[in-house]
């Protein structure tokens, strides 16, 4: 003896489906692609392994938004070249489509050059890209207040990347900045 399916009872306490199963644009889980882009943040011999394993231990990230890294280049920021911006501008210009927010590790040595190119090509992308690293001032020696500021910062630069903005942003410190209106003070910071 078999029931059939409309007759099983089990189905009249299941709940109905609602009568518009596509959640409101607003409600939706944003997708953040986080681009590794040199800086003390990683080391200067960082990999795509290296950023992994930051990803699998900061769990937290994936309850922001839903995560993807992507390695583009490690290094000193002094050394940056212009392969390197060529490298970061493909990996934005090809996953545009793809992800609601952009979050850039960056070094804060050369950040303004890099931020400010980077708003002027994709001034029309109606994306947030956010460029983050630590901010020497808060880079302490301890290894941990290091771990935790910049698991911290992270955290906070993915939330700004999921904010619907279409501005290219530093984020460094406790402080965010529009990228074109960035400038260095006296003592080097930000």
């Amino acid at each position: 003896y078999t029931i059939a399916p409309s007759e099983d009872p089990v189905d009249e306490l299941l709940p109905k489906k609602p009568p518009c199963s596509r959640m409101p644009a607003y409600m939706e889980r944003k997708k953040v692609l986080i681009l590794s882009c040199g800086g003390l943040a990683l080391g200067e011999h960082a990999g795509q392994k290296e950023l992994d394993a930051i990803f699998q231990r900061i769990f937290q990230l994936q309850m922001v938004a839903d995560i993807s890294a992507q390695f583009v280049w490690s290094g000193a920021g002094t050394d940056m070249a212009f392969d390197v911006w060529d490298r970061l501008i493909g990996a934005i210009a090809t996953n545009a489509t793809k992800y609601d927010g952009f979050v850039v590790i960056h070094g804060v040595d050369n950040v303004l050059y890099t931020s400010a190119l980077v708003s002027f090509l994709f001034q029309h992308l109606r994306k947030p890209i956010v460029f983050f690293g630590p901010h020497k001032k808060e880079w302490r020696k301890d290894t941990n207040s290091q771990d935790i500021f910049f698991e911290l910062s992270l955290l906070n630069a993915v939330a700004l990347a999921t904010i619907p903005s279409a501005e290219t942003m530093l984020f460094y410190g406790t402080r965010v900045i529009r990228a074109t209106r960035a400038k260095r003070d006296e003592s080097s910071e930000l």
